[in-house]
C-alpha cells in the first residue's frame, strides 16, 4: 500500500512540474550598430523590468531596433530600454 502512495507522489510531481515554465527570453534585435559605437550589455532587461540608474548628466545618442536614435541622459538610462541595441557618445545631432 506504501509503495502506491510513493508512484501517486511521484506522479502527481512530474504532473505538477510539467505545468511550470521557463521565462521566455526578451526578443533579440538584429541591428548593426555604426563604428564607434558601444553595444548595450547581455543581459538585457525585459519589458517593464525595473532597472536603476544613477542621475548623472552624461548624454548619449540611442540607437534603437529600429535604427531610429533618440538622446538620453546617459548609457545606463538608454541600455534599461529594451528596445535600444546601443548609443554613441554625445547627443544626438
Amino acid at each position: 500500500m506504501s509503495h502506491r502512495y510513493f508512484y501517486l507522489a511521484g506522479l502527481a510531481a512530474v504532473v505538477f512540474l510539467s505545468g511550470c515554465a521557463m521565462p521566455s527570453s526578451p526578443p533579440s534585435y538584429e541591428i548593426t550598430l555604426p563604428y564607434g559605437a558601444t553595444a548595450c550589455p547581455e543581459p538585457r532587461p525585459t519589458e517593464g523590468e525595473m532597472v536603476m540608474c544613477t542621475m548623472n548628466y552624461l548624454p548619449v545618442c540611442a540607437i534603437h531596433s529600429d535604427a531610429s536614435r533618440s538622446t538620453q541622459s546617459n548609457d545606463c538610462s538608454a541600455c534599461a530600454d529594451p528596445k535600444i541595441a546601443g548609443y554613441t557618445d554625445g547627443a544626438c545631432p
